[in-house]
């Protein structure tokens, strides 16, 4: 009875043991996965194509052209072609997604001049900034029309 109690305990200290290397190995590699991915935007001066970074945007574009910290509608943004509109809901095309834009009376439309929502039409080129919410659809503070490319 003691060499089968002894055999059980050994299985289950293996167990754990096991457990615990595969939990921290995890643990390990996410971290290291963030910061390889932080590496790699950093070395090429700024954030993937369509995106801005969550946390405000100072560090995230060579040369600090822009204010650090947390500014209100600069930080999870996203920039693509407007593939449709209808009423307050604009759909934006980037080359990972299409995001729900929600444009409110707050919301700013630029180009070179002040705008209204009558200038956004399908196919152009917007930048949207503004906060998403829990369904991450974008409200919109601002959207700046870019000019088209040649």
């Amino acid at each position: 009875m003691s060499k089968w109690m002894l055999v059980v305990g050994a299985v289950v200290v293996v167990l754990l043991v096991g457990a615990g290397a595969f939990y921290g190995g995890m643990t390990y590699q996410r971290s290291r996965q963030a910061n390889l991915q932080e590496q790699f935007f950093a070395e090429r001066g700024g954030m993937p194509g369509g995106v801005l970074p969550s946390d405000g945007v100072g560090g995230g574009f060579a040369g600090g052209q822009f204010p650090s910290g947390n500014v209100p509608g600069m930080g999870r943004g996203a920039a693509g072609t407007v593939s449709s509109l209808e009423g307050e809901t604009l759909l934006l095309t980037t080359n990972q997604e299409t995001t729900t834009v929600l444009l409110t009376d707050a919301t700013v439309v630029q180009r070179l001049v002040t705008g209204h929502r009558a200038d956004l039409q399908p196919g152009q080129t917007v930048t949207v900034m503004g906060e998403r919410d829990d369904q991450e659809r974008l409200t919109a503070i601002t959207i700046q029309i870019l000019a088209d490319q040649p």
